[in-house]
């Protein structure tokens, strides 16, 4: 007794099964990447120099502000008059 009378229907079924598993492991892969539990893409992300700034373990001082979601135990500080100072000399 044959599995299959059809080959070419047994092709196509086989095809769509491989088609779908590969669907389905992108679709793994992408839920992993954008969940945050696989960090590759955004480690230099929540590095408080990269964003040009100081990490105080006591709080900013007036003239800064504190960055949320950095790598600081404390505060990680940017001075808001650096940048402008920069650009007019």
């Amino acid at each position: 007794m044959r599995l299959f009378h059809n080959k070419q229907g047994a092709e196509i079924a086989i095809k769509l099964i491989v088609v779908a598993a590969i669907a389905l492991l992108v679709l793994i892969i992408v839920i992993v990447l954008f969940s945050s539990k696989f960090k590759v893409f955004g480690t230099s992300l929540q590095d408080c120099s990269a964003k040009s700034g100081d990490c105080e373990p006591n709080g900013c001082e007036a003239n800064e502000v504190s960055l949320p979601d950095t790598n600081c135990e404390g505060s990680c500080c940017v001075d808001i008059f650096e940048s402008t100072q920069d650009n007019e000399g």
